[in-house]
């Protein structure tokens, strides 16, 4: 430290503070060196952690074809959801197309017998609006109440 005695007053004060900043900044610095040295500790700390949760990860999908053999065979074999390794990712635009199988025989519903005969019913006018029809045509219709079609 200087002689501050025969400097003047203001000069002395402003010295002082500097000094003061000093010490402080010097505190500062210590505290933030301390802090990066835990930091660096708990980085080194977690990457072993990542790496032997890297090997574990490894380690288990190594298993995972002998317990369960694949995902589709261990849904298919009734292996519970909880204990199946992989889930299938079903990805939006590779979804298989519906409909059966190509060149296997198609299987259709069989036509209803109907309950009543057909009952023949002639229209003279439109049943919608009356307007007369250019010739008579002949309708053929199942339908068990008729008297909306009548022959006129």
């Amino acid at each position: 430290m200087m002689m501050n005695e025969d400097l003047p007053e203001d000069l002395r004060k402003y010295l002082h503070n500097l000094e003061r900043k000093i010490a402080q900044l010097e505190k500062d610095l210590k505290k933030e060196s301390a802090g990066k040295v835990a930091l660096r500790q708990s980085n080194k700390k977690l990457k072993k952690e990542n790496e032997k949760l890297k090997k574990e990860l490894a380690r288990l999908q190594g298993s995972a074809p002998v317990l369960a053999g694949s995902d589709k065979t261990a849904e298919a074999g009734g292996v519970p959801t909880s204990k199946v390794f992989y889930r299938r990712n079903r990805q939006e635009g590779k979804k298989k197309p519906t409909g059966g199988q190509p060149g296997h025989p198609g299987h259709t519903r069989k036509k209803p017998t109907p309950n009543s005969p057909p009952i023949p019913i002639t229209l003279d006018k439109c049943p919608e609006c009356g307007t007369p029809l250019g010739r008579t045509r002949e309708r053929r219709r199942t339908e068990a109440n008729s008297d909306r079609y009548s022959a006129s």
